[in-house]
């Protein structure tokens, strides 16, 4: 009997950790693309398609930021915790991913395929979020 205890706890932790909660928050964003000539994408690594827009002068970005938690609060949290960053330099702009390393590996980013005006140039960095050198 008293080695059934720790097994049925461990097990009901792991049941837990596998069940855990999901965390969900729906993102929409419009970046201006006034005198751009060029804008980076540097997103999770995932296979990305940007649809030029024939009347379009911004780069519109939608989809949700999904995670994991031990539990509701923290699940929601995590969710949170992801943000989109959109820098200019001149005539260049870049869109890039930002996760805090607390939530790197239970935060994750869908977006629905962007668009922008068709005269822009879309690059895709494929490298690493916050590569650690």
């Amino acid at each position: 009997m008293r080695a059934l205890a720790p097994t049925l706890l461990a097990a009901s932790l792991g049941l837990a950790c596998v069940l855990g909660y999901r965390g969900a928050v729906e993102i929409e964003a419009v970046y201006p693309l006034e005198d751009v000539d060029a804008v980076r994408l540097r997103l999770p690594d995932s296979p990305l398609s940007v649809l030029g827009d024939p009347v379009g002068e911004a780069l519109v970005v939608s989809g949700a930021w999904y995670s994991v938690g031990g539990s509701q609060a923290s699940a929601a949290a995590n969710a949170e915790a992801g943000r989109l960053e959109f820098a200019r330099d001149g005539r260049f702009a870049e869109l890039a991913v930002i996760i805090p390393i607390t939530s790197r590996d239970v935060v994750d980013l869908e977006l629905v395929t962007p668009r922008s005006a068709p005269l822009i140039d879309e690059e895709r960095l494929v490298a690493a979020l916050l590569s650690l050198v």
